[in-house]
Parts: C-alpha cells; sequence; structure tokens
C-alpha cells in the first residue's frame, strides 16, 4: 500500500448506518470503501493515470485530480460522467 494524498467523506457520513469515503493517493488508485456493522467494501473506481492528488464529493458526485486532468464520477449510477483535460504546462 502506498501513502493516501487525498480523503472526502459522503455528505452523511455521520448520519448513515453505512459509512463511506473516497480516498487517493500514490497509489495511483481511487478507491470508495463503504462501512458497516457488517460491511467494510473497498471498490477501486479508477486506477493508473498517476497519483490520485484532491478529491471532492458532492451529493453522488465524486470528482478528483490526478496527472492526467479531472474526472467526475456519479456514485448512484456507477459511471463515469466526464472528464477534464489539464493544460499544458499547468500546475498540479
Amino acid at each position: 500500500q502506498r501513502p493516501v494524498k487525498a480523503l472526502a467523506l459522503h455528505s452523511n457520513f455521520s448520519r448513515k448506518a453505512t459509512r463511506q469515503f473516497a480516498s487517493g493517493g500514490l497509489a495511483a488508485q481511487l478507491l470508495l470503501n463503504e462501512k458497516g456493522w457488517f460491511l467494510n467494501k473497498d471498490k477501486v473506481v479508477h486506477s493508473g493515470e498517476g497519483p490520485i492528488y484532491s478529491i471532492a464529493w458532492s451529493e453522488s458526485l465524486i470528482a478528483w485530480s490526478n496527472d492526467v486532468g479531472v474526472k467526475i464520477f456519479d456514485n448512484t449510477s456507477g459511471q463515469r460522467i466526464t472528464f477534464i483535460d489539464r493544460p499544458k504546462g499547468s500546475a498540479r
């Protein structure tokens, strides 16, 4: 396992029986974690495009940035929605 660089909690993390959070880092994977009384599930949402630098979660949408750009994932439908390319020469 590599160090975690970014973490985002579901907006209802403290109020739900199952708690979801997204994490990513130098392992170049975005993981969606779900924990509950008898449940502990990790799902790889994205991998292979460099380290995850930041994650933001709003309602059902999860956005993250890596070396290639920014991607947005809909947690309800389980589909990636869009990709925003990183301009050449821009800072991470």
